[in-house]
């Protein structure tokens, strides 16, 4: 059944489906500490991840310092972060919030739409949930208002997608015991973290390939868009890739050779394998350095935009005049 909604309605779908049985929610106050209550979040999320009952968090704010804390211990918590600005508001809207957790050992993930928001919550969960796995999962999304067609899976698809919740350790009051970080050995922590991160790919794409048993949709850490026979190529990720396919559809319509990858994830950061010129576009600085996955991805061109169709044409532009100087990959 397809139904036309809201990313809001989505997470109320996503919670049916996924047993999330756990919403951490502080509200607003002028009068409290914003921050505290951002910590709260995520530590309401701990606990009962910690008691194996599934828990999101959704905020439009950043995390505080516990999702940090939650990758030290391994605790799998999700969360929905709506795209904001950092330290201002403004109806420019971008991903720093959660790509602000880029080194914290979270998965993050970048969806288009609203029915990849729903498939990619299921998915986040599957993964982060794997015994070799075990972070936090962080799903940024933009425009919450657009309604758009989205097809729900049933409880049954889902549950042989997503089993219970399992974890080693876990809150059992007939058994008590000390679960928390550990402050000796970080680095090794980090090392395995890192390890994690790396391994999360194989179980990304294995969790897509069920998925698309299930469902008959493709998702996976990215997409290709018409880059067999391009010369050039855009490198983007969210929302705005929908954007980015628009003005590959009319460029090649007026003779232009370009084609696009949509990242949907940013961490595990996707391979990046093409031997073509490509550009980053992007809307999310790293001070002092540009692009934040263009500095990522380490090669390519970066342009830094809003991301309408218009930037992409000049995107184009861009590397066009890069090569006349002598651009190479």
């Amino acid at each position: 059944m397809t139904d036309l909604i809201n990313k809001e309605e989505v997470i109320e779908k996503t919670v049916k489906i996924c047993s999330i049985e756990a919403l951490p929610y502080h509200g607003y106050s002028y009068s409290g500490n914003l921050e505290t209550s951002q910590n709260g979040l995520v530590s309401a999320a701990i606990g009962s991840t910690l008691c194996q009952k599934r828990a999101l968090i959704t905020t439009n704010n950043n995390l505080g310092e516990e999702m940090h804390r939650a990758a030290i211990m391994r605790i799998p918590v999700v969360s929905i972060i709506l795209s904001n600005t950092m330290g201002v508001m403004t109806e420019n809207k971008n991903e720093e919030n959660a790509l602000s957790y880029r080194d914290s050992g979270c998965l993050i993930a970048v969806p288009e739409n609203n029915q990849e928001m729903l498939d990619t919550m299921i998915l986040m969960y599957r993964v982060c949930e794997d015994n070799k796995i075990m972070l936090p999962g962080i799903i940024s999304v933009d425009n919450k208002n657009l309604r758009e067609p989205v097809q729900c899976p049933s409880d049954k698809t889902v549950k042989g997608v997503l089993p219970d919740l399992k974890l080693k350790d876990k809150i059992d009051v007939k058994n008590p015991k000390f679960i928390g970080e550990d402050v000796n050995n970080y680095l090794e922590k980090r090392k395995n973290i890192e390890e994690a991160l790396e391994e999360s790919k194989k179980m990304i794409e294995k969790a897509s390939e069920m998925l698309k048993e299930k469902t008959k949709r493709n998702i996976g850490m990215k997409e290709e868009y018409k880059i067999e026979d391009a010369d050039y190529i855009f490198v983007t990720y969210g929302e705005m890739s929908s954007n980015g396919k628009v003005a590959v559809d009319k460029l090649r319509e007026e003779g232009e050779k370009v084609g696009l990858i949509r990242l949907l994830f940013i961490r595990p950061l996707p391979d990046i394998t093409t031997d073509k010129k490509f550009c980053v576009v992007e809307r999310n600085y790293s001070s002092g350095k540009g692009g934040i996955v263009w500095n990522d991805i380490g090669k390519g061109k970066n342009y830094i935009c809003e991301g309408t169709e218009k930037d992409f044409r000049n995107a184009l532009k861009l590397m066009k005049s890069e090569e006349e100087k002598g651009w190479s990959i």
